[in-house]
């Protein structure tokens, strides 16, 4: 057997519920995500109702927010993410140069 290699992206999403709005966020950027990073991440999804105790953990203050753990530097980004570039500039600066 061989091992996977570990995701170049570590990402953490910020939702409040399962609502229409919070799904409709979640497929949106999973949508962005795999059109650009395809097998590159690793993306958890955090109900903030069912977990609040993640909100201090990675310093949330509003949802919806995806932060970037890895690789550094850390970022983050609070919105619907339906703006494709904003998104891309905090997953991989680089690219936007």
């Amino acid at each position: 057997m061989v091992d996977s290699p570990a995701p170049e992206m570590e990402l953490r999403l910020f939702l409040d519920g399962h609502n229409a709005r919070a799904r409709v966020t979640e497929e949106t950027l999973r949508e962005l995500l795999g059109h650009n990073f395809p097998d590159q991440y690793r993306l958890e999804v955090i109900d903030i109702r069912q977990n609040p105790a993640a909100l201090e953990e990675d310093d949330v203050l509003a949802t919806p927010t995806l932060v970037k753990r890895t690789p550094p530097p850390p970022s983050r980004l609070i919105g619907d993410f339906s703006d494709e570039l904003a998104v891309l500039q905090v997953l991989r600066p680089s690219l936007m140069r």
